[in-house]
């Protein structure tokens, strides 16, 4: 495999011992459903903040979010590129669900109301999807695949990124899962994000 795509050393050790060492980029074709939601909040922060956005631009973000919204079922790598089968990650949907609600509140900018309640009803189901498949009833805290037993870092970084009313992402139990097992020391800093648009 060339270096493009990752390719492993016998020789040296990583970070406390961890090997085999891996020179290049495996994540290269992997596919990873955060990063627009990423972009779209930062450019929705920017119109907040009282930069006006050109008709061009915004062509260019419609694009990007449908495609998202289309991918959303999918599942992932994820933020942390593991080097297994893709998994429906959290932090994935929850990222497509920050570019469907930001976009939503962009799009009356530009006189598209009708897709302003596309994106808010498309938002409103994969709220409900994440809350059924990725929230855990009998330890009250988000997980970080579907379905699954685990927690990590990016439950930690969802009132950066949106909130998706109660029970509040961050509340309590999440919070003490992933300083637990994580081993973080909790209490760990509130947040101060501000609620979801409507």
């Amino acid at each position: 495999v060339g270096v493009l795509g990752g390719r492993g050393r016998r020789v040296g050790s990583g970070h406390a011992g961890a090997g085999p060492v891996r020179i290049g980029n495996a994540a290269r074709d992997q596919k990873q459903h955060d990063i627009t939601g990423a972009l779209v909040d930062a450019i929705a922060l920017h119109e907040r903040q009282g930069s006006a956005l050109d008709l061009g631009l915004w062509r260019q973000i419609r694009v990007l979010v449908n495609q998202a919204q289309a991918e959303a079922s999918e599942p992932d790598q994820g933020i942390w590129e593991p080097r297994s089968s893709p998994q429906h990650h959290l932090h994935s949907k929850l990222m497509t669900w920050v570019a469907l609600d930001r976009a939503k509140h962009m799009a009356p900018l530009f006189g598209q109301a009708p897709q302003a309640a596309i994106w808010r009803e498309q938002r409103d189901a994969l709220r409900n999807e994440i809350m059924a498949r990725g929230f855990d009833a009998a330890s009250g805290s988000f997980l970080s695949i579907y379905r699954g037993s685990e927690v990590d870092a990016t439950l930690l970084l969802f009132p950066s990124s949106a909130s998706l009313d109660a029970p509040h992402p961050l509340r309590p139990p999440t919070r003490h899962l992933v300083a637990t097992r994580r081993g973080l020391r909790p209490p760990l800093p509130p947040s101060r994000h501000p609620p979801a648009t409507r």
